[in-house]
């Protein structure tokens, strides 16, 4: 607990995590075989090579990838140190989730590539959801489910938790995620809470797992972290300090720039030893090679549909596609400038869900965004496409 003379936060500082623009970024884990298991996650899961990096004057290499582009979506980062060949991963981490319309489909293509199917499809213990398990060539679990409606196949990130009131209590505080499920299953002696910055069908959300009477678990040397944007990492690490002398956990690097890197992070060990790490909005899409002006107002003219082009099979590759200029000045409805600041990032996190994004914006409606933005963007509606 705090001491009587720690500085007491203010309600402002502390409602920061729930007005901030934040999102899962990626999950960081090492594998004994890069190439290797570049091979399995492109082949077997379809995803994307998005980027790869080798430094050898520190000995490791590192390759992103996903279902779309790291701007918009949850990515998988994966580490090889130099001449590590395997690692331990503990009882801890649980699984990664993958979202398919098929799971029965897609265990039968996994299984014809030579994937290690755990648990063969069919509904879950006490639903109706069908779910199937497939273990990758350095041990992790991956979960299929089934759903009609994706919108980033990377949906889960699994953790096991000793005290699950406790772990949902921080992670509503100090990250300002919501809890957006919670399931008792008694007869299974297990509880799990969704947590997330949207509904779990539309975002990728931590699922933190307490099995009965299990209070501690191994960590191994595997799993890493997740990563979460954030528009001020020095504002956001306050919040986590005081957090931290309620709930119990550990800064592990104060709010700074990287050096030779400059982009600013924070992390930290939540109260079960799980590490996140806070990433500054602007400097990660500087990454990226991307301004933060241009990533809010100009990469999304064309929808979210479009900007993922090949990804999934929706838009062009090429680009956006032409439309009438007369279209854009035909908007009746006006915004601020921050206003479409706010609708644009809003946009990144949720798509099309226009009254989630009316709900952060005082005084306007769902109508009246959906409007200004198919007009500002000549964007098809979900319908449409």
């Amino acid at each position: 607990m705090a001491q009587g003379s720690a500085a007491v936060p203010s309600t402002e500082l502390l409602e920061w995590p729930k007005k901030d623009n934040r999102r899962l970024l990626h999950a960081v884990y090492r594998v004994g075989d890069l190439d290797r298991t570049i091979k399995f996650y492109t082949e077997c899961f379809g995803m994307k090579l998005l980027r790869k990096r080798d430094i050898p004057e520190e000995k490791y290499s590192n390759a992103f990838l996903g279902f779309g582009p790291e701007e918009s979506h949850f990515v998988m980062e994966l580490t090889y140190n130099y001449g590590v060949t395997s690692y331990d991963i503990g009882t801890g981490f649980g699984h990664f989730a993958i979202a398919t319309p098929d799971v029965y489909k897609t265990v039968e293509d996994i299984r014809a590539k030579g994937g290690n199917i755990t648990r063969e499809p069919g509904p879950v213990k006490g639903g109706s959801t069908i779910i199937a398990f497939v273990k990758d060539p350095d041990g992790y679990v991956f979960e299929l489910i089934q759903r009609d409606s994706i919108l980033d196949p990377l949906c889960q990130v699994m953790l096991r938790v000793g005290d699950l009131d406790r772990a949902v209590k921080f992670y509503e505080k100090a990250l300002g995620m919501k809890l957006v499920k919670k399931v008792d299953r008694p007869e299974y002696k297990y509880s799990i809470a969704m947590m997330g910055y949207a509904e779990e069908h539309e975002t990728t959300v931590l699922e933190l797992t307490y099995n009965y009477g299990v209070t501690e678990y191994t960590k191994g040397n595997a799993y890493a972290q997740v990563a979460i944007s954030t528009d001020d990492v020095y504002k956001s690490g306050k919040v986590v300090e005081h957090v931290i002398q309620e709930l119990g956990g550990q800064v592990t690097r104060k709010p700074g720039p990287i050096p030779g890197l400059n982009t600013k992070i924070t992390s930290f060990l939540d109260p079960d030893g799980w590490k996140t790490v806070l990433v500054d909005n602007e400097d990660f899409l500087k990454e990226l090679g991307i301004s933060l002006r241009a990533h809010i107002l100009g990469s999304r003219r064309c929808g979210k549909k479009e900007i993922m082009g090949d990804f999934d099979g929706h838009g062009s590759s090429n680009g956006c596609t032409s439309h009438d200029s007369k279209l854009k000045d035909e908007t009746k409805v006006k915004f601020s400038e921050d206003e479409e600041m706010l609708i644009a990032r809003m946009f990144n996190l949720v798509g099309q869900r226009w009254s989630l994004i009316a709900g952060r914006i005082p005084g306007r409606t769902a109508e009246e965004i959906e409007k200004y933005w198919r007009s500002k963007h000549n964007s098809p509606s979900e319908n449409d496409i």
